[in-house]
């Protein structure tokens, strides 16, 4: 079980900063740890992200200062995971257009497909024709199923704009389990809810 949430959550943190600015070692990161039972309200969003959302529990928020590297909301249940990061392209916090959020979504995709040419943990990738959501203007989204050591995971990838905020929404849980990939729908539908975008 927790060899599939370690993958889980390897999974969802894939393509967050490849494409991304790096900082060199002088710029070392600020981040703040925020308590994972409380709200949390994302200042440059406004979106609010309780303790509890659908059957996942949130148990980790982390905000870096540098804009590049953002926050990140995670939640969790006992074989899933679903991450949401916040983030900007540049250390200035300039906001995203949506044809860089394109770019942006094209370079994660392309960092996902090839995860098997880059970890000994992933045998291979699938790209998935539906993601099961009926998804809102500005939304973009892949689903993906990803096996390892014999055991396949749904993977879902979801990305939009708010406020100028790149929004990357990953929720991966056990392929043969249905009842969990309906939780993992449902968990995309309420942070689109979130954002104002349902």
């Amino acid at each position: 079980m927790w060899k599939k949430i370690i993958l889980a959550s390897l999974l969802a943190g894939t393509g967050l900063l490849w494409s991304q600015t790096q900082e060199s070692a002088s710029d070392t990161p600020k981040v703040v740890y925020r308590p994972a039972d409380e709200v949390f309200e994302d200042d440059a969003t406004g979106m609010k992200f309780g303790s509890r959302i659908g059957g996942y529990n949130k148990f980790a928020v982390s905000c870096n200062v540098n804009p590049v590297y953002g926050t990140i909301i995670r939640y969790q249940n006992e074989v899933a995971c679903g991450d949401v990061y916040i983030y900007s392209l540049d250390s200035q916090g300039k906001p995203v257009t949506q044809k860089a959020l394109d770019q942006e979504f094209a370079a994660v995709v392309r960092s996902i497909r090839t995860m098997p040419e880059r970890s000994s943990l992933v045998e291979s990738v699938t790209v998935k024709q539906e993601t099961g959501l009926k998804l809102p203007s500005g939304v973009s989204g892949q689903c993906f199923k990803i096996c390892s050591n014999g055991e396949e995971m749904h993977s879902l990838l979801l990305m939009f704009l708010c406020k100028g905020k790149i929004i990357k929404l990953r929720v991966s849980c056990p392929a043969d389990d249905l009842q969990e990939v309906q939780e993992a729908l449902l968990f995309c539908k309420e942070i689109l809810k979130l954002s104002g975008r349902n």
